[in-house]
């Protein structure tokens, strides 16, 4: 049953990315049946023990869940919501993201393996993705398997029609990627404390050394297809994640010490690899930043967001319903009026504007506790796989945190998906090491 339950997450997870990042409606369908059945099956089995093994965290999604269907009743006869439908729909997707969550959350826990396979199964999936964005950006090949692009020509966007949400894929896989790199090496260097002459030659023998080579030029892979995506805020959030992860190696010990230094050295590599290949292209959209978003003719993110702070005071504490922004942004739309404004470019607002700041508040509460037990999990956890996957799933969430500033990755089915997915990875190795300092310090108590 668990194997089974592994492969049909797995699966669901890869069917959205390749269903152009879940925005195909029949197979995002697929994936919404596949994860409820998951839920059914695989929570009625498992989770009555693993809550009782782990304290797992129910209250805050009951009540966000419950928040979402009094927005769903209340919008059929009053004005509590702008859109049935829109609720209705992003409700079900919320519910997906919720079940995801707690059966990634209970088949990982204290299962390392398993935890490791899933690990790689996201950085073999976001490896072929960036493979795939390479090979349209070199070669012109200007095609998702027999679509036509388009939007976003001359740009790196794999099986995603847009090339800020194909960042924002990868800027999840490359931390976990740089987190195994980390494991690998740490383990390398444990055979002695100096390397001179045959040393050296024994290290680089190692099968460890070979895995944390290998992953490294994954890692310089998916970098180079972030910065050929010209996704301008995908590429600072990769570079700022990288660097917090740096930090938090840096931190603990010399050999890991050592590690940081590698993963700058990459940067560098990286960089050098883009100018070499020729990053024109990449510079001509950062020097567009200011004039178009942020200058004065007041047409980019600036005049939507002072939209969106609009609908948000006219809706501030329980909002105009998930899901419900396009609709209900039109009333105070001061912008590209010949259409549609369909998102904020800014999570943090658009979902304000959804839920209000009642709703909003519970949501990214619980993600930011998540993200900051994570953070203490990198930190002060001994080492191991465990250590690689709080560290990478740290350094995955921070960077899709960093780029809904800018963007509504949030909003695109795949991207979510895999959101929670190493969100419920990283808040194993959490609730594990918790439990452990809990039992450690009862035995002492008891002492």
């Amino acid at each position: 049953m668990n194997k089974a339950a592994e492969i049909g997450l797995v699966g669901a997870v890869v069917l959205a990315v390749a269903s152009f990042g879940g925005t195909e409606p029949i197979s995002w369908a697929i994936v919404e049946l596949v994860v409820l059945w998951l839920g059914v099956w695989f929570l009625a089995a498992n989770f009555v023990s693993a809550r009782q093994k782990t304290r797992l965290p129910l209250l805050a999604p009951a009540v966000l869940f419950l928040f979402v269907v009094i927005q769903l009743v209340a919008s059929r006869w009053s004005s509590v919501a702008v859109d049935t439908y829109s609720v209705q729909t992003h409700g079900t997707r919320l519910t997906v993201y919720l079940v995801v969550f707690f059966v990634c959350l209970s088949m990982v826990l204290r299962n390392p393996a398993r935890k490791k396979r899933i690990f790689v199964a996201l950085i073999c999936l976001g490896t072929a993705e960036a493979m795939y964005g390479l090979i349209q950006f070199l070669t012109g090949h200007e095609r998702i398997f027999t679509y036509a692009k388009k939007f976003y020509v001359g740009s790196a966007t794999g099986t995603y029609i847009n090339r800020n949400h194909f960042a924002g894929f990868l800027e999840m896989i490359l931390p976990l990627t740089f987190a195994l790199v980390f494991y690998y090496t740490e383990k390398a260097l444990s055979c002695g404390a100096t390397y001179s002459g045959r040393s050296w030659q024994r290290l680089w023998s190692r099968t460890e050394t070979q895995k944390a080579t290998l992953l490294a030029f994954v890692g310089l892979l998916l970098f180079i297809a972030v910065v050929f995506s010209r996704s301008r805020m995908g590429l600072l959030s990769c570079v700022m994640s990288l660097l917090l992860m740096a930090t938090v190696v840096a931190g603990v010990g010399r050999q890991r010490a050592l590690v940081a230094v590698f993963s700058l050295l990459f940067l560098f590599a990286a960089v050098g690899f883009a100018i070499w290949i020729g990053i024109d292209p990449v510079v001509s959209r950062f020097a567009g930043l200011a004039g178009h978003e942020f200058g004065r003719e007041g047409t980019g993110r600036l005049a939507v967001w002072r939209n969106t702070l609009e609908l948000i005071r006219h809706y501030p504490l329980f909002g105009a319903g998930l899901g419900s922004f396009m609709i209900a942004s039109t009333r105070f739309q001061t912008v590209y009026l010949s259409g549609i404004v369909d998102h904020a470019h800014n999570d943090y607002l658009e979902l304000t504007a959804e839920l209000g700041l009642v709703g909003a508040v519970l949501l990214f509460g619980m993600v930011f506790t998540a993200l900051i037990r994570i953070y203490r999990a990198a930190r002060a956890h001994p080492g191991g796989i465990d250590k690689a996957v709080a560290l990478g799933a740290f350094g995955g969430i921070v960077a899709l945190l960093l780029h809904s500033l800018a963007d509504f990755n949030l909003y695109v089915p795949a991207n979510a998906l895999v959101f929670v997915v190493i969100l419920a990875l990283g808040y194993s190795t959490a609730l594990e090491m918790s439990q452990k300092l809990n039992s450690a310090s009862d035995v002492s108590g008891k002492s």
